[in-house]
């Protein structure tokens, strides 16, 4: 192993100690140590770094410039151990990222999900992407705020959400108003989860403790 893999793999696993998962990164430093090393090279140079940052051709400026940044971070560590290494400059490769226009659905739009999703079967997961998409449509909801909803965060006699949002620390949970109508579709998605035929092989667990549809709708984490 050469001083190089050994150093990544010494880097990748104290990052990763301290929380970073480094999935993408943990490849695309691989394939930068074996890029240098097939260029018969031993330690990291800004000209190599910029080379690889560069490879694919036909991606955009700022996916050259999230690259590089990788290598920086890997650089960085190396010259603690390799003083020859050079730390490629954050001036190099300048770009912003540019941000895709978003879609806004229109009510014919929304309209033709609910119809196609209530095509699905079996009728559970029918009722579980109606609600899903009509949640999002009539509330604002976030997607991940959504798929955190469980049965007892919704409360269909007081017409209220609780929504369980990541920013919330003090365990108080924000709420927003449900319209009858919101509360007939909710309504109507628990009844079709508690007949369903996997919800009865359950029933020793408490329906307060269920998802509103349990097989695509995540438990919500404490």
């Amino acid at each position: 192993m050469s001083l190089l893999q050994e150093a990544l793999r010494d880097y990748l696993r104290v990052r990763r100690q301290l929380g970073f998962k480094l999935e993408l990164d943990g490849r695309l430093l691989e394939n930068f140590v074996d890029f240098v090393q097939q260029a018969g090279a031993t330690t990291i140079t800004t000209e190599l770094a910029l080379r690889w940052a560069r490879l694919p051709a036909q991606a955009r400026p700022h996916r050259w410039r999230q690259r590089l940044g990788i290598v920086r971070g890997f650089a960085r560590y190396m010259a603690t151990i390799d003083p020859a290494t050079e730390v490629p400059s954050v001036d190099l490769l300048p770009a912003r990222a540019v941000r895709v226009a978003p879609y806004i659905y229109t009510d014919a739009d929304i309209a033709a999900l609910m119809a196609a999703a209530g095509a699905m079967s079996p009728p559970l997961r029918a009722a579980t992407f109606q609600t899903l998409i009509g949640l999002l449509a009539a509330t604002g909801l976030r997607l991940g705020e959504a798929l955190s909803l469980d049965r007892q965060h919704v409360d269909l006699k007081a017409g209220t959400l609780h929504v369980r949002a990541k920013q919330q620390s003090s365990g108080r949970c924000p709420c927003t108003p449900a319209r009858p109508q919101r509360c007939q579709a909710m309504s109507a998605c628990v009844i079709a989860t508690g007949r369903s035929p996997r919800r009865r092989r359950s029933s020793s667990r408490s329906p307060a403790s269920d998802s509103i549809a349990p097989r695509f709708i995540t438990r919500s984490s404490g």
